[in-house]
């Protein structure tokens, strides 16, 4: 998925965000438009919850414009946060998932 805009990314509210160093996860927590968004990354595979779903909507296209726009500020932050050799750890770490 394309990374957004930086409007896009002003747009969203970073409630949390932490790396373990280790390679185990980069989880965080993304407000957009009243809606709430928990993502992870473990591996090469990104994660997404929907925590509360856009308030007062209950149309498809309004969910979807908010995931994107608080995938995009997700995307932003691993950018700026994790390094190869974190993606490298990372996907040793979860390399056997999925697997079984």
């Amino acid at each position: 998925m394309p990374v957004g805009t930086g409007a896009e990314v002003r747009m969203a509210n970073v409630v949390s965000f932490e790396v373990y160093a280790d390679g185990s996860g980069a989880p965080a927590r993304i407000d957009v438009n009243g809606a709430s968004f928990a993502f992870d990354r473990l591996g090469d595979r990104v994660s997404c919850t929907c925590l509360r779903p856009v308030p007062g909507s209950f149309t498809r296209p309004a969910q979807r414009i908010a995931v994107n726009k608080a995938r995009a500020a997700y995307e932003n932050l691993l950018d700026g946060a994790i390094d190869a050799e974190w993606v490298a750890k990372s996907r040793a770490m979860y390399a056997d998932e999925g697997s079984s």
